[in-house]
């Protein structure tokens, strides 16, 4: 059993994405190896709920890397709209150049929700009343992206449309 706790801890650790550390023990998971070597709203997410028994780090750091990524205004290249969290960020020629919308892309209709979701298991994980005041504001801007943004049809259903003319499926 020792064993594969040990390998689950370091098939873990290869996702951890090094360049976005914020602290010896505050780290932003990647999506996915080989692939997905990148920010992914809700695999990041995911991956910190997972881990949350083991360890907080990457929640704590997943919600500080999408809190900086969070949608301020509208951009239909980027399906952005203010308070909404991001899909996907890639780097690199393509990203650069502007000829993808991946900068970040904030087509999802499930990130802003799921970050919701992985604050608030987060806070009853650890008892840290300091995260709830450090993302209230962040917390306060998915909930108005939810109510105006992301019901399109007023059903009480979230619903999600890309307006961007170059999207990827990912």
């Amino acid at each position: 059993m020792y064993r594969l706790y040990r390998q689950a801890v370091e098939d873990m650790g290869a996702l951890r994405l090094y360049d976005h550390d914020f602290a010896p023990d505050v780290w932003v998971p990647a999506a996915g190896v080989p692939w997905f070597v990148t920010i992914f709203d809700r695999d990041s997410l995911i991956v910190s709920l997972q881990n949350m028994l083991v360890n907080a780090g990457f929640a704590r750091g997943a919600l500080k890397k999408l809190a900086e990524l969070q949608a301020t205004e509208v951009d239909d290249w980027r399906d952005a709209e203010p308070g909404k969290m991001p899909h996907e960020i890639r780097f690199g020629e393509l990203a650069h150049f502007q000829r993808i919308p991946h900068t970040p892309y904030y087509g999802t209709a499930d990130a802003t929700p799921l970050y919701l979701i992985a604050l608030h298991e987060a806070w009853k994980w650890l008892g840290d009343e300091a995260l709830l005041r450090e993302y209230r504001d962040v917390a306060a801007r998915c909930l108005e992206w939810i109510d105006r943004y992301g019901d399109l049809d007023g059903d009480g259903f979230q619903e999600y449309q890309t307006r961007s003319p170059y999207t990827i499926s990912s």
